[in-house]
């Protein structure tokens, strides 16, 4: 009974939370796939509604199950590969994999960008949000204020705060300039491809990730497959929003990306914070249209271009086709990235909740058992505490620290686990 109310209440916030989150990055992805795939027609609407589908489980806001699920569809993708059926889903699974986070549209937004030199080992994305999240510190930290924040307090949360809110202004931006100049029909077709999804993606997506995900967080495998279903359901309804959105001219659409993402910031900084915030729509309008699309509007087509000519090569090299024929997914024809270097796959999340008093959840994810050690250091560069130090299986892990003791201000986490090493802060606030 427990478990069937927490299931319960888990899937009200995510219909709730659905109605108020941008679509971030999908009118991009939605353009590769048409791009890369049948052009026009049923089957490229399926390679569309594919190519944005993975970012599904990042409307799990709280959820204890969301970075192992964020992880399947981003870098376990040749499960939807292998068990695609028919030409329609064949045609989702093709849009689905250029999406990923491996080799795909992501690694190049994320990881290693394709057009310049000037962001080496950065993708074009976190190079854009590094610069924007700057400018967006003191307006986040008057949010916080104007909402009860002391002022000391709140311009370091704002400089916390401000680098995740800034990638998603910028990712919005790139799809707004992508409706205006690559395909002033992409809102209809994101409309189009959510409305006409073939029936079978729900039972396809249940096939490829439910059994790992019940194994992995003890769950029924029921209840793991209404989760999934639950939440592909939800992710189609916002990309109705999307693309309608989209449709409309683009002052219309910023205005209504900015109430919405007015909802999503105040959200994203009260779970943050603690506090109620307020956020204006207004100042949300006046961030996408006066920085973020000015930011990345003299060199996003470029980079855009760019990563088309990539995927249309790594797909090739994949021997993945159109959904128009039979295509076969060969893992041993996967390009060169962080696999051959042994990194890829890990993945190092950042603390939850943050800011914290006194204790928050770091989570990570391991594609392969290996030995493990986490250290907390402190802003000096001084070891703190050792969270983990032994071997750990595959799968995803949280670790537990207790900050009661030690002053607020801002730590350091870090992972060592084989080749991969990585580091975030986190704040503690008392």
């Amino acid at each position: 009974m427990k478990r069937a109310i927490t299931f319960g209440c888990w899937s009200l916030v995510v219909l709730f939370m659905s109605a108020s989150a941008f679509a971030w990055g999908s009118a991009t992805h939605a353009y590769f796939a048409k791009e890369l795939g049948e052009k026009w027609g049923y089957l490229n609407l399926q390679e569309i509604y594919g190519s944005m589908l993975p970012d599904m489980f990042n409307l799990m806001y709280g959820s204890p199950y969301k970075d192992f699920l964020w992880y399947e569809t981003h870098y376990e993708f040749d499960r939807v590969v292998e068990g695609a059926w028919g030409r329609g889903l064949r045609a989702f699974a093709y849009g689905f994999v250029s999406h990923n986070d491996a080799w795909g549209a992501d690694y190049t937004a994320h990881h290693n960008a394709q057009a310049t030199e000037e962001f080496p080992e950065k993708g074009y994305i976190i190079a854009k949000r590094d610069e924007l999240a700057p400018q967006l510190v003191p307006k986040v930290k008057d949010f916080l204020v104007n909402s009860g924040v002391p002022p000391e307090v709140a311009q370091a949360l704002a400089m916390e705060l401000a680098p995740g809110l800034a990638e998603n202004f910028v990712e919005t931006a790139i799809d707004i300039l992508i409706k205006r100049n690559e395909d002033p029909a992409v809102g209809l077709r994101i409309l189009l491809s959510a409305q006409l999804r073939s029936f079978g993606v729900p039972f396809l997506l249940t096939k490829a990730y439910a059994r790992e995900f019940a194994e992995e967080f003890n769950l029924p495998l029921r209840e793991a497959s209404q989760m999934i279903i639950g939440a592909e359901r939800n992710f189609r309804e916002l990309m109705k929003f999307y693309g309608g959105v989209l449709i409309k001219s683009e002052p219309e659409a910023i205005n209504l990306l900015a109430v919405q993402g007015a909802t999503l910031a105040e959200s994203f900084l009260q779970t943050a914070t603690g506090y109620e915030v307020a956020v204006p729509p207004e100042s949300i309008a006046v961030i996408l249209r006066d920085y973020a699309i000015p930011l990345v509007e003299a060199d996003y087509a470029e980079e855009v271009s760019a990563t088309l000519a990539y995927l249309e090569e790594q797909m090739a090299k994949g021997g993945i086709s159109g959904g128009s024929s039979p295509f076969a997914f060969r893992t041993n024809a996967k390009p060169e990235t962080e696999a051959e270097r042994g990194t890829a796959g890990f993945r190092l999340e950042q603390n939850r909740p943050n800011p914290f008093n006194p204790t928050t959840t770091i989570g990570y994810f391991l594609p392969q058992e290996v030995h493990v050690r986490v250290v907390v250091y402190n802003s000096l560069g001084q070891e703190v505490d050792v969270l983990v130090d032994a071997d750990q299986s595959r799968g995803y892990h949280g670790v537990t620290w207790n900050g009661s003791g030690l002053a607020s201000g801002p730590y350091f986490y870090r992972i060592e686990a084989g080749d991969f090493k990585a580091s975030k802060r986190m704040f503690l606030l008392k």
